[in-house]
């Protein structure tokens, strides 16, 4: 997570850096430095200090952005004082302090479009440095609080506003949980961008960069080709204006050459004679600049995507293993492509060997990148599950407000009930008198409008009560339709791969079999642990919103026991023997739901199996006529319960050991289910070799 991270700083910087992409020399310098003695009046000598800036190396840019700007401040001239401004933000990234202070220098500017989106871009700039800078506990704190902001946000806000808020928080989601999330998020910005007229392109330039680099991670090729697209389209249109105003030195020649590499890795959302065409770019930025040429030889990303864009298998095999051979630094999240591409090179090029290698590194690499995944959407998961809860807790306050509303209201209407109930005898009382009648029918009148109005507040308070009903009704439906489509999206990417490994396998001759076995079940044992969490993940939903079915029907009982076991295969570690005692015995038929207690069962039996380093887990159920109930135990010679954590084991998220596999919910749904089928799961607190966890079912 780090290292994708810090991959995203880097690509912000760049994007923004002034780096003298083509060699500037002394000669040229001295020129310029010549002419500006030359300048008669101050605003003679901007452009060429821009020039000088422009030419300059960047650790001699924060003496020369000064004296611009100084000039820009004497002159009045607000556009260069803002450009200027921006330029300093970036050369200070990662400098809090300082950012803070040119955040202040831009609030004392007058008020105009430039100067909001400038002020906006300066702040996300500060957010990007908090980010970098935070812990990772902070950086998870900050991300709760821009989540919250975000959907809690006024209605009243401004656009630019609405879009920093949103941005801030995809910064913090991609320091933290890089996922569908962050995907949502981006993609709300990028269509909020598309809707506000900016006059700048510093930020636009920010999101696309961070874009093409996201959607490079996920191996989304078409966005991410089409973000470097725009990309490169603003460098364009500022070369252009840059061009008009004289700034002859300024260019984006290394930032065309990182979007060129970048579209290369994504060459499936090219056409062969785009390949073509970009990499003669590349070529001709290569043979301008020294710089360039040192980076295209030591890494060489750029021929090897080509050559494997062109199926040029034999240019590209040793390029790949070279690359891979070394440290790819901040292009660490590469390495998964890199590694499947060296695979196909090799087969292409029938070398066995290398094929062979390259095929178990690949496996290595892809456990590593499915407990990335794993560790990411576990976070996913814990972040909706926090602004569920806050969600619910801020509807229980919103009810619990219009209760007291419609209190108040009642203890009103019964005030003026009261207040009427005395006019009326009065009413009554002074009937008699004449001249008072008309007074005391104006009071009546006066009363009747009161009361009416009393009765639109309460028809107003029932509307919206009904309303936040509903609100929170579509809110329970939208995170069921997550969870299900969530199931759709991962459990049938998980069967292709377990199925698709296994015909790889079985494509093969015996010898290879053999050899790749182990790996077919590393890959089926993943497969089965993310089905078992996915499938936690919405037994939780389904319990949560009481819609999870019972159906009854008279079964096997040591049929249900033996699919229970067999559903955990994978799962026990080498040495630990899973067993069931009752193999063999006579058959009992019992009146319940099949499903739901194999569910019950695989879930202790897979809790039992993770626990256990060595030793056995153990099966076996019990019959009580007289109580009417079968009492089915699993028990474990595992690591076993800590004191203090025999009740809590049952609640929903509790780890015993937080690196464990899993999200904390097996025991919680099993106690669930089973109480549903109107029995109950407890640990038996007078076993002591391990873990027991007893299940009782009634038999009818």
């Amino acid at each position: 997570m780090r290292t994708l991270y810090t991959t995203f700083i880097i690509g912000i910087i760049l994007s923004f850096s002034q780096i003298e992409a083509r060699d500037i020399t002394q000669h040229q310098l001295d020129s310029l430095y010549a002419e500006l003695k030359e300048a008669p009046y101050p605003n003679d000598s901007m452009m060429v200090l821009y020039n000088i800036f422009d030419a300059s190396p960047r650790q001699q840019q924060k003496k020369l952005a000064r004296s611009i700007y100084s000039i820009a401040k004497r002159t009045n001239n607000l556009e260069v004082q803002l450009d200027i401004l921006r330029n300093l933000g970036n050369i200070y990234l990662g400098n809090d302090s300082a950012q803070s202070l040119i955040i202040s220098e831009v609030e004392k500017l007058p008020a105009g479009p430039e100067q909001k989106e400038t002020l906006m871009f300066l702040r996300l700039l500060k957010v990007t440095t908090n980010s970098l800078m935070a812990t990772p506990d902070q950086r998870y704190k900050y991300m709760g609080e821009a989540l919250n902001k975000y959907k809690n946000r006024n209605d009243n806000m401004t656009a630019l506003n609405q879009l920093e808020l949103l941005y801030t928080l995809c910064v913090y989601l991609d320091a933290t949980a890089q996922g569908d999330l962050l995907e949502k998020y981006m993609k709300e910005s990028e269509e909020k961008i598309d809707k506000l007229p900016f006059g700048l392109y510093a930020f636009q330039n920010m999101f696309y960069a961070h874009s093409a680099l996201m959607y490079t991670r996920n191996q989304d090729h078409e966005k991410a080709v089409e973000a470097d697209r725009k990309l490169l389209g603003i460098m364009d249109n500022l070369e252009r204006d840059y061009n008009k105003q004289g700034r002859v030195f300024k260019d984006f020649d290394r930032n065309r050459y990182i979007c060129y590499r970048r579209m290369l890795y994504n060459y499936p959302a090219l056409s062969t004679g785009e390949v073509e065409d970009i990499m003669k770019r590349i070529w001709y930025l290569v043979s301008c600049n020294a710089e360039l040429r040192e980076d295209f030889k030591g890494r060489p990303f750029a021929e090897t995507f080509y050559y494997m864009a062109k199926k040029d298998y034999i240019k590209a095999k040793p390029m790949l293993v070279t690359l891979l051979d070394s440290d790819l630094g901040g292009n660490e999240y590469l390495r998964p492509r890199l590694s499947e591409m060296l695979c196909s090179a090799a087969e292409a090029t029938g070398d066995k060997e290398l094929y062979i290698k390259a095929l178990k590194n690949h496996v290595d690499i892809l456990k590593q990148y499915a407990e990335l995944k794993s560790q990411n959407r576990y976070r996913e998961l814990q972040i909706i599950y926090e602004m569920d809860n806050l969600t619910r807790e801020n509807e229980r306050l919103e009810e619990e407000t219009a209760k007291a509303e419609l209190n108040h209201q009642k203890l009103l209407l019964v005030g003026v009930v009261v207040i009427g109930a005395i006019l009326l005898l009065v009413t009554l009382l002074m009937f008699r008198m004449y001249r008072k009648a008309r007074k005391l029918s104006k009071g009546l009148y006066k009363t009747n409008l009161a009361l009416e109005k009393e009765r639109n507040a309460l028809i107003n308070s029932e509307r919206q009560l009904i309303e936040a009903r509903d609100k929170a009704n579509s809110i329970s439906k939208m995170k069921s339709d997550f969870l299900d489509n969530m199931t759709h999206e991962v459990l049938e990417p998980l069967n292709a791969i377990s199925g698709y490994t296994q015909l790889i396998v079985d494509s093969l001759g015996s010898d290879l079999q053999k050899r790749l076995e182990k790996y077919v079940k590393i890959v089926e044992m993943n497969c089965e642990l993310l089905k078992t969490v996915v499938t936690d993940a919405i037994s939780l939903s389904s319990l949560s919103k009481d819609s999870l079915s019972i159906v009854r029907q008279r079964v096997s009982l040591n049929q249900i026991c033996n699919d229970a076991l067999s559903s955990i295969e994978y799962a026990p570690k080498p040495g630990v023997e899973v067993c069931f005692l009752k193999e063999g015995a006579d058959d009992i038929i019992v009146d319940t739901d099949p499903t739901r207690v194999q569910q019950v069962l695989a879930n202790l039996l897979h809790n039992g199996a993770k626990f256990t380093e060595i030793g056995n887990v153990t099966l076996d159920y019990e019959l009580n006529d007289k109580a009417n109930i079968i009492s089915f135990t699993v028990t474990d010679t595992g690591s076993g319960i800590p004191a203090g954590k025999e009740d809590v084991i049952f609640e929903r998220f509790e780890k015993v050991d937080s690196r464990s596999q899993g999200l904390g919910l097996g025991l919680s749904i099993a106690r669930q289910i089973a109480r549903l089928l109107g029995g109950d799961v407890v640990l038996d607190r007078n076993y002591h070799a391990g873990s027991r966890f007893i299940f009782t079912l009634p038999l009818k």
